[in-house]
């Protein structure tokens, strides 16, 4: 009989590696913070609102990105992205 039991390893990463969107509520614009995962840089961010309809696009520039929302409608939208090696987010945010 082991003196010691094998504890499980989680598959799954730290809550703090995710992609963290503020502020949530916003007005006029977002923050998308990256910090821990540079993979994201170059690739492409797709707004939708809750039909499904593309209203924005844009390219990661920084691990600290800013997202322009001023000229959206009020309203609840998602944020989607995917990377080359497969990785994808998907976040939601209201705009008021």
């Amino acid at each position: 009989m082991p003196l010691l039991s094998e504890i499980p390893v989680t598959t799954e990463d730290p809550v703090w590696l995710e992609p963290k969107l503020y502020p949530n509520p916003a007005t006029t614009e977002l923050k998308l913070d990256l910090a821990y995962e540079s993979r994201w840089v170059g690739e492409k961010i797709f707004v939708t609102n809750m039909m499904g309809q593309g209203v924005l696009n844009l390219s990661i520039m920084s691990k600290n990105q800013s997202i322009d929302i001023k000229n959206l409608q009020s309203g609840t939208y998602f944020i989607a992205a995917k990377r080359s090696d497969g990785v994808s987010m998907k976040l939601k945010f209201v705009k008021l």
